[in-house]
């Protein structure tokens, strides 16, 4: 990722300086599909200005289950558990470590044999915040 960060009308840029690693494994039982992923954000220290910021690591962690309701069509439902370290700028934390439970449901469709459709819905709200996505992906398949 490259990030240009601007303080004072100075741009500041700080590539590479964060990795994520996943894992994804499955159990199909016909017509149900049991899923879980996780994954591993390390970010690593970054410049800016006079200040060294270090954003918190994060760990994901989402079982999920999805339905065949046909051959075409199945909906998915689930998860997502996040944690989350602390965030520190020049070594004192302004965000102090902690975790959200977000529910995660999701509709795919096979449009044609080389085109999918995948609508996504996840909600979260917790006391420090509110965060709801809605996401539409098409694929084509080569």
């Amino acid at each position: 990722m490259i990030e240009k960060t601007k303080v004072d009308d100075k741009t500041y840029s700080n590539n590479f300086k964060g990795f994520r690693f996943f894992a994804t494994s499955f159990y199909s039982v016909d017509p149900v599909v049991f899923l879980v992923s996780a994954s591993y954000s390390f970010n690593k220290e970054k410049s800016v200005a006079q200040y060294t910021r270090k954003d918190a690591d994060i760990f994901t962690l989402s079982p999920q289950v999805y339905f065949a309701v046909n051959p075409y069509t199945s909906l998915n439902w689930g998860v997502k558990y996040n944690y989350f370290g602390k965030t520190k700028i020049d070594d004192i934390i302004i965000g102090n470590s902690g975790s959200n439970l977000a529910l995660v449901t999701g509709l795919s469709y096979e449009l044609s044999s080389t085109m999918f459709m995948n609508i996504n819905v996840e909600y979260l709200n917790t006391n420090e915040m509110s965060q709801n996505t809605f996401a539409t992906t098409f694929s084509y398949k080569f």
